[in-house]
């Protein structure tokens, strides 16, 4: 239940360690989204009396935001509640100088499910901000060198938020390259972007398999069909009785195919069984596609030679427009032998449709660095491969433009290797592991392994342990992208000195070349917040992307690493009995959106930034705009506690490198705990709660220089069940905003930690309504606010205990009303902000804001 609020905006910004801007004011880092009455961040570059301004929609009469929290270089505003949701227009002012704006409600189009398209075809994007209520978003493309505009139609049934599906216009033209604009209608001409990546126009044609991607129209031999037991260009037949060898029959029709520029090897239904003294029972060739009489009709069998080196299916590099459709292989070895791979290899265009895939014990399906990959309605299952360190059952580890689409997945242990993938759709995907298995302690096993990961969108799937509970060491992550490990490519950090435009120096360092895409962020002293990519890296200087908004000084600190997260979307999601839940570990991420998933008994929302020193350097790890909204977190059966949020690990050094977190927002989320709560086990156990604190590890008492850890948090609209404590700051925490936030069974709001010898809990915490259970709900009103000699409270229920409190924890008042009111003589109070926290004799602690001035 939400009423009119007060916000209150904490005086304790100057404790941040940053100088008064002076040039032109630069916002560095945005919330991407906001609804009206909600906040948003902004974190740049300005001074600590900056002001905030927006346009609504195509206005061009400036209004000023309420600032909710502020200090030099961040500032949380709102968006009015009267105001209708549009395309807002933001900027700062400062000093007499405007910064640039930034857009919020933009639509942004991250990625394709298909980077080839055809005329009258289909195509979706990814993003965020695609369709908003009330307007109609527009797609358009654009061929390199000419002015002649192409649109696209949205499905908008099909579409929201997170995805447009879109009819591709007839008049596209074949290998021509499209640029691509997307708006969602609102804010005119300034609500449009261009997406990075173009779509190709290829010949249109059928999409015979049914693959759902544009480039599927190029698997244009289906018509040319040989059936393995009756073609009479075919000089070996099949017999498909499962007692003769099948194996010479179908490897010559796929060379014959092949030969004659492609088609289908067709398998009616039967049992083909595969011997053979090579290496491979089968090898795909390009433009061929092995399709039976049904997954549950055609039946391929391998594995009757365990003791022979053997591999079922070989994919050799590069298979070109090859697939499997609409049969079943099975690895018939139950002996789990070393010798017995099930498939390998590396293709372009290449597909799994309707197939059921046995690996039995046999180690991993390995498509590793293909590019434009679908699996569809493919069942795949794996044992325990104990001959085989315990591998997964797929390896796709850099792939590129795949689609995993309405798969089930069966597996015992380590995980769905995706590790430095690009341009992906996980989606509607059944990934069930077996708990029962067992195996050493020393081995690890995850869920769905994204690391270093780009472009990627998980939707609608379904996670879920059967005879569990699951074998579980320090692992057991439902989805995971996880930082580094021992080889920590590409990182390093250090401190500037100098800087021109497009480059950064640093003349402590002799650098080489690079192995990913590393970025560089400067991430303490000026110019905090911003980072680049590097195109090459030589002696001591950076070369850049694009140029610096504020160019770093000498003795800023700055961060060498690869995004570990980048432009991910995780939605709608349910995950059920899994040890850990949602674990960005150890990994940088920039706008990952966590939205709308269910985690009942699976763990946490977990992200975990990390610095530290490791192996003599200096290592920095950041988590950059965040969005984790509307997810339903639940521990029912108390087998571990969860939490939603960051704790931002300070390993083994005494003093902050730099701010870990920049514009995470968390909002709109149901956290359950369990009763009485359980820890929640990750690498150490941690409350059960909303997280957003710094984890300092340490080797010594903790420096403080006032450099934040965490800064400008956003926490709205949450609520906390069953909870000791709702919410967790620290003395690393800066600019925390918190909001609307609902109580139930959780006696108190927010536990403000202080750091041993450090003498402030969290810094600038801003608080406005806090609400306890609906059926008991008391209403509370005090006013005026500032108040300056007296601050008068009104209840809607006589008889309560008052107490106030200073946030960083120190009671100041204690006082109790038998009436419905009550008069508080602030007079001695230090001005400042405090919390009323009213007990009433019925019902739960409501707790309001006020500033002494």
């Amino acid at each position: 239940m939400y009423r009119f609020l007060f916000w209150l905006s904490v005086l304790l910004g100057g404790l941040l360690s940053s100088q008064t801007a002076e040039a032109q004011p630069v916002i560095f880092n945005a919330s991407p989204s906001a609804q009206p009455g909600e906040t948003v961040g902004l974190q740049g570059s300005f001074g600590a009396s900056a002001r905030a301004y927006f346009n609504k929609g195509t206005a061009t009469t400036p209004t000023a935001l309420p600032i909710q929290v502020q200090s030099a270089n961040q500032l949380t505003v709102q968006i009015p509640a009267q105001t209708g949701l549009d395309l807002y227009e933001i900027w700062v002012e400062d000093q007499g100088q405007r910064s640039p704006s930034v857009f919020v409600n933009q639509a942004l189009g991250h990625h394709f499910d298909s980077p080839e398209v055809y005329a009258d075809g289909t195509v979706r994007i990814f993003g965020r901000n695609l369709k908003l209520a009330g307007a109609n978003p527009r797609v358009r493309l654009l061929a390199d060198g000419s002015n002649t505009v192409h649109e696209a139609v949205v499905n908008t049934e099909q579409s929201d938020a997170y995805q447009l599906s879109l009819k591709l216009p007839g008049s596209l033209q074949a290998g021509v390259a499209y640029t691509v604009s997307v708006t969602n209608g609102l804010g005119g001409t300034a609500g449009e972007t261009r997406m990075e990546s173009k779509l190709t126009a290829v010949t249109p044609g059928q999409d015979y398999f049914q693959l759902g991607v544009g480039w599927a129209a190029k698997l244009d031999f289906y018509r040319n069909v040989y059936n393995v037991k009756t073609d009479t260009r075919l000089p070996v037949k099949a017999v498909g009785n499962g007692v003769a060898n099948d194996q010479p029959a179908l490897q010559q029709a796929i060379n014959r195919v092949a030969a004659d520029g492609g088609g289908i090897v067709y398998l009616p239904a039967g049992t083909y069984k595969l011997l053979t003294p090579n290496f491979e029972y089968l090898r795909m060739r390009n433009r061929v596609v092995i399709q039976g009489a049904g997954k549950g009709q055609t039946i391929i069998q391998f594995g009757y030679e365990p003791g022979v080196s053997h591999l079922g299916v070989s994919w050799p590099e590069i298979t070109r427009q090859a697939g499997l459709a609409d049969l079943s292989l099975l690895n018939i070895d139950e002996t789990g032998s070393g010798q017995l791979s099930s498939s390998r290899g590396q293709g372009t265009e290449i597909f799994l449709q309707r197939v059921r895939f046995d690996l039995n014990r046999s180690d991993w399906l390995w498509l590793a660095n293909s590019d434009k990959l679908v699996i569809a309605n493919t069942d795949l299952s794996q044992g325990v491969d104990s001959q085989y360190d315990y591998r997964g059952p797929l390896q796709l580890n850099g792939c590129r433009n795949f689609v995993l689409r309405d798969n089930t997945f069966n597996y015992a242990v380590d995980g769905l290797n995706l590790n430095e993938t690009q341009d992906g759709v996980f989606e509607n995907n059944v990934v069930i592991r077996d708990g029962s298995a067992r195996y050493p302690a020393n081995t690890i096993h995850h869920v769905l392994i994204l690391s270093f990961a780009r472009n990627v969108a998980m939707l609608k799937n379904e996670f879920k342990v059967v005879n569990g509970p699951a074998q579980n060491g320090n692992d057991g992550e439902t989805i995971l992208s996880e930082g580094g490990g021992a080889d920590r490519i590409d990182e390093d950090a250090g401190t500037v000195s100098g800087a021109t435009a497009t480059t950064l120096q640093d003349q402590s360092k002799t650098w080489g070349s690079f192995r990913r895409q590393p970025v560089v962020a400067i991430v303490s002293g000026r110019g905090m917040g911003q980072w680049r990519r590097i195109i090459s890296r030589s002696g001591s200087t950076l070369q850049l992307d694009r140029a610096w908004d504020v160019i770093p000084e000498a003795g800023s600190h700055y961060a060498i690493f690869n995004w570990g997260a980048e432009n991910w979307l995780v939605l709608n999601n349910r995950m059920e009995g899994n040890r850990r839940g949602i674990t960005l570990y150890h990994t940088s991420t920039n706008l990952v959106a966590i939205v709308n998933n269910t985690l009942l008994n699976s763990g946490s929302i977990d992200l975990t930034p990390v610095q530290q020193l490791y192996n003599g350097r200096q290592q920095f790890i950041p988590v950059y705009n965040t969005q984790i909204v509307g997810n339903t977190v639940s521990n029912t059966d108390r087998s571990n506690g969860v939490f939603i949020g960051v704790h931002a690990v300070q390993h083994r050094q005494e003093r902050t490198f730099g701010t870990s977190v920049v514009g995470l927002e968390v909002r709109g989320n149901t956290l359950r705990a369990g009763v009485p709560n359980t820890p929640a086990v990750v690498d150490a156990e941690f409350p059960e709660g909303y997280l957003n604190y710094l984890e300092y590890n340490p080797v010594t008492f903790y420096q403080d220089e006032r450099i934040p850890a965490v800064l400008g948090s956003i926490f709205e609209n949450n609520t906390a069940i069953n909870c000791n404590n709702a919410l967790y700051v620290n003395s690393g925490s800066y600019n925390t905003l918190v909001c609307n936030l609902k109580l139930e069974n959780s006696p108190n709001a927010i536990r403000d930690d202080r750091l041993d010898r450090v003498s402030h809990a969290s810094v600038s915490t801003s608080l406005c309504l806090i609400t306890g259970d609906e059926e008991s709900q008391l209403v509370v009103k005090i006013y005026p606010n500032p108040a300056t000699t007296e601050l008068h409270v009104q209840l809607s229920a006589a008889g309560a205990q008052l107490k106030v409190y200073s946030l960083a924890g120190a009671l100041f008042m204690d006082t109790r009303t038998a009436t419905s009111e009550a008069n508080l003589d602030v007079r001695r109070l230090p001005v400042g902000p405090y919390v009323l926290q009213v007990q009433p004799d019925q019902g739960s602690v409501v707790s309001e804001c006020f500033i002494k001035y």
